[in-house]
């Protein structure tokens, strides 16, 4: 199993992007550095956060973000071989993946 490290910082900074208190989604990329024998540890190194004027959609259901922030999360990641972690929040608690991100992720993850 994969495990996720990050510093307290970081997930600070995150949590209070995801969850701004307008009852909104929002977006973040976490660019990690792999490590561990099984290259099974992941670091965070930075976190990307979308600027919420940035999304063309960001309701309580639904966000949408341009695709140069992932151009920049790729970047970044081939520089230390590393990895990425697509996240966004769900501020009215739903705890599972939609299918609005079932489709997204259709679309997005086999351009990685």
């Amino acid at each position: 199993m994969a495990r996720l490290v990050i510093s307290e910082a970081d997930y600070a900074r995150l949590f209070h992007h995801l969850f701004p208190g307008d009852g909104k989604e929002a977006a973040a990329i976490l660019v990690c550095g792999v490590t561990g024998a099984a290259r099974d540890r992941l670091c965070v190194g930075s976190v990307i956060e979308v600027p919420y004027d940035d999304c063309s959609v960001r309701t309580a259901t639904r966000v949408t973000w341009p695709g140069d922030y992932l151009d920049r999360a790729v970047t970044a990641m081939d520089a230390i071989d590393g990895g990425v972690i697509l996240i966004h929040s769900h501020p009215g608690g739903y705890f599972d993946f939609s299918s609005i991100d079932d489709a997204s992720d259709a679309l997005t993850i086999p351009c990685l």
